[in-house]
């Protein structure tokens, strides 16, 4: 009986692992764009970074995206607002 307690103990500590491991893998990508963008653009552009990820293994389900849309007043380069 003793015995079989140590690999329930074993083969819940094994589980809690696989599951960190999975939770490793799981890839969050942002993207910042200037806003204006369509519904459309932006299920094209997640479909296809999805795409991209699950060649590398990684379960669709586990690719999460965020898109942020930016305007262009809140957006600079070299000294001046993307908006100028």
């Amino acid at each position: 009986m003793h015995g079989e307690k140590g690999q329930a103990k074993q083969h819940s500590r094994t589980s809690r692992l696989a599951n960190q491991e999975k939770e490793d893998i799981m890839p969050i990508v942002t993207v910042e764009l200037w806003e204006g963008r369509t519904v459309e653009q932006k299920k094209q552009l997640v479909e296809g970074i999805t795409s991209a990820i699950t060649k590398t293994g990684v379960p669709p389900e586990e690719v999460h995206i965020i898109i942020k849309d930016n305007p262009k007043h809140n957006w600079a380069s070299g000294g001046k607002l993307a908006s100028e």
